[in-house]
């Protein structure tokens, strides 16, 4: 065009995007092609498969995976999961420079919780309900813990797992349910509350496992540097039930497995972080993903498919219902809340009369 002329109408034929653009990754002609990054050490909702024969490499795999894989099987979209860090996508109360960046679309099966992460992301709609629970982790001494469930935690050390939910900025919202008083948390710098960034010799010690951030909480709180681990409530008990499948995982095992042991939880069942349960994917903030990717989740849910995807990764009390689901209503015991609890902590999980 010349300089002060009016500009040629676009031929018709000029290609709009389906998608958000990502360098080095060929964008879709007739139907959406996205790209969603996923990590290990998230199982059931994303981890490091096994092959199925020796010829095969691992996958990133899971319950995420699965899903994204199958909203081709209702919407003319095509969707990849890649390997991805999750401190790219997500890191320590700010955006990740992978998804900041655009190195994929977004990034798998967080969950959207109240505070920090709505001012830099957008969420899919959720693939499971409202499911993820906060909880605090303790170390036990003869079946006991040595926190008490009736302590607002202001006299102790808790260990914040950098890049994962629940998120400290909503520690205050949360509620004891021995006392039904808020903890009082110091989340400020100076306080009480410390991170995984903050641990010693972990590395030195398990070089192969330092990676995962909830390895370095409970070797954290194992060690002594921390009193208690702010923690997703099922986080220990998805951990330890793999590794009792197979000791050969990608956490730390040797740690894990004393679950209910030397170390459970004295609060767990506690709702009050989140918004909405497990999504399938965060990205940037005005990307454009969600309105991609939620017509096609919301037909997904209403399918057999979806139905048979809770089935196999042990999730269909925490999936939405559908006319092929079977449910029985029964409440998973990581949600729930301390004072509901049964006394005792040999399976991982203590009673408002559970006492040091």
């Amino acid at each position: 065009p010349v300089v002060g002329e009016p500009t040629p109408d676009l031929p018709s034929s000029r290609h709009v995007p389906l998608e958000p653009p990502v360098p080095g990754w060929m964008p879709g002609i007739t139907k959406p092609r996205i790209l969603l990054g996923a990590d290990k050490f998230f199982p059931p909702y994303a981890d490091l498969i096994p092959p199925a024969t020796p010829d095969e490499d691992p996958t990133i795999g899971g319950f995420g995976p699965d899903v994204a894989a199958a909203l081709s099987e209702v919407c003319e979209i095509e969707v990849t999961t890649i390997e991805a860090n999750w401190d790219d996508c997500w890191g320590d109360n700010v955006i990740g420079d992978g998804t900041l960046q655009g190195w994929y679309h977004g990034c798998q099966t967080y969950t959207q919780v109240r505070g920090v992460r709505n001012r830099y992301l957008d969420f899919s709609a959720p693939i499971l309900q409202n499911n993820k629970r906060a909880g605090f982790l303790t170390r036990l001494q003869d079946g006991s813990p040595e926190v008490s469930p009736e302590s607002d935690l202001s006299d102790v050390t808790v260990v914040d797992i950098v890049g994962w939910a629940p998120t400290p900025d909503v520690i205050s919202t949360l509620k004891n349910r021995c006392t039904n008083e808020f903890f009082d948390v110091d989340v400020n710098a100076g306080g009480n509350l410390v991170t995984t960034d903050d641990e010693v010799g972990c590395l030195e010690k398990y070089p192969e496992f330092c990676s995962n951030a909830n390895d370095v909480a409970l070797y954290m709180l194992l060690e002594g540097q921390a009193d208690v681990v702010y923690i997703y409530a099922d986080q220990a008990k998805f951990y330890f039930d793999a590794c009792a499948v197979d000791p050969i995982q990608a956490e730390n095992c040797e740690l894990w497995r004393q679950f209910g042991e030397t170390f459970g939880y004295i609060h767990m069942g506690m709702d009050e972080f989140a918004i909405a349960g497990t999504t399938l994917s965060i990205s940037k903030k005005g990307s454009g993903l969600p309105a991609i990717l939620d017509p096609c989740i919301e037909k997904l849910l209403e399918t057999e498919t979806y139905a048979t995807l809770c089935d196999k990764w042990g999730l269909t009390e925490d999936c939405f219902p559908n006319d092929f689901t079977n449910q029985t209503g029964t409440t998973p015991v990581y949600n729930v809340p301390t004072n509901e609890q049964q006394p005792g902590c040999a399976d991982g999980y203590c009673s408002c009369s559970d006492l040091p």
